[in-house]
């Protein structure tokens, strides 16, 4: 399951009813992992509340505040729960989203600097039976769009930001050439790929994780084992200068190697390459790709990647493994950073082929204001 994000119910007994509500209509997000709920009726006889109380407050991502007269009338609330939270909001980042439950003078407060969750202007106490459950169903709406982001955070958001931070590089070179087509098809050398060819190459690469992803995702809905195995023959590697009869030999000790190595090691192998592999026949670039339409292609492909995720909230990407003839077998996650170092080794080509360009008089752009690895 998706890790969970944990959310603290403030409100004032006087108000318990429109806990009730709001827990009935917020069931569903517990259930199925999004939410992990938590208010005052969890602490159990015997249990030392005020110290219950301040623990759930520090686990809190979330802070839903049911707010009324009988709320900010409350002294405990306003010392022992508003205030920490307000400062947790300022300091941590904390998600303060605040429910009208009855007219009261919520702008006198620092409350009214965030964003009600429905409108102050029709508290709920205004309303009963089955408009009062579609006013709750549009706020637990809202309250699992402001919280989307947080899932992902917590689950895969870094290790797509790593993704984003590679691609944006990747863009900017292209984006440089737009209309220049002839720049980017520009062959360095035999043996060697052109800008175009290398942002085929990560299109392709894309594309073949991508399919990967989605057919172990439907492997784990099904009840099967959460790794994807592949072989050489799957996904057939070929070292340079080493004869095909002596391949086996390398390979064995190198997939042994990656196999033990933590995480970060077959990140750095990842983008330094240590030794000079033949990409697999699948990501191999065939020029089916407009070098005008790169740009946008590799845009597309990486935001099809987040939306998988996003689709798939229930889904623990951590406990899922790709196994990789020469990789090992990292969880999506590490391979999601693998794939940001990939692309990273991929500027360093790019870069070469750009400085020959620019000794050729064919480009002017400024790397160091790119990279930053």
């Amino acid at each position: 399951m998706a890790a969970k994000i944990d959310a603290f119910i403030s409100y004032s007994h006087k108000d318990t009813e429109y806990l009730e509500h709001l827990r009935r209509h917020l069931r569903p997000l517990e259930r199925h992992g999004r939410l992990n709920l938590w208010d005052d009726h969890k602490i159990g006889a015997g249990d030392r509340w005020y110290d219950q109380i301040r623990q759930a407050m520090a686990a809190a991502r979330v802070a839903i505040l049911l707010v009324s007269d009988n709320f900010l009338n409350s002294d405990f609330i306003h010392e022992e729960e508003l205030g920490p939270f307000l400062q947790a909001a300022e300091e941590d980042g904390l998600l303060i989203l605040w429910i009208p439950i009855r007219p009261c003078l919520v702008e006198a407060t620092p409350i009214s600097r965030y964003q009600a969750v429905c409108d102050p202007a029709q508290p709920l106490c205004d309303f009963a039976g089955a408009e009062l459950d579609r006013r709750l169903v549009r706020i637990a709406k809202s309250i699992q769009m402001a919280i989307e982001p947080l899932t992902e955070t917590v689950q895969f958001g870094k290790n797509l930001m790593l993704c984003r931070q590679s691609r944006q590089t990747t863009l900017t070179i292209l984006n440089e050439f737009a209309g220049g087509e002839s720049a980017l098809e520009h062959s360095p050398g035999p043996g060697r790929w052109s800008i175009a060819e290398v942002a085929e190459h990560l299109l392709l690469t894309d594309r073949y994780f991508l399919r990967e992803l989605r057919t172990i995702v439907k492997q784990v809905q099904a009840g099967q084992e959460p790794t994807l195995r592949r072989s050489l023959e799957d996904f057939p590697l070929s070292f340079r200068l080493v004869p095909d009869a002596l391949e086996p030999y390398i390979v064995m000790p190198f997939s042994f190697m990656t196999r033990v190595a933590p995480p970060m090691l077959r990140e750095v192998m990842a983008r330094n390459r240590v030794v000079e592999i033949d990409a697999p026949p699948a990501t191999v670039p065939q020029g089916l790709t407009p070098s005008s339409q790169l740009a946008t292609e590799l845009e597309q492909s990486l935001k099809e990647i987040e939306v998988f995720f996003r689709q798939h909230p229930h889904v623990d990407f951590q406990e899922i493994r790709l196994e990789h003839p020469i990789l090992g077998t990292p969880s999506v996650m590490d391979f999601l950073r693998f794939l940001a170092a990939h692309e990273q080794r991929h500027h360093k080509q790019m870069w070469a082929n750009l400085e020959q360009l620019k000794r050729q008089g064919k480009a002017t752009i400024d790397w160091s204001s790119l990279l930053g690895y």
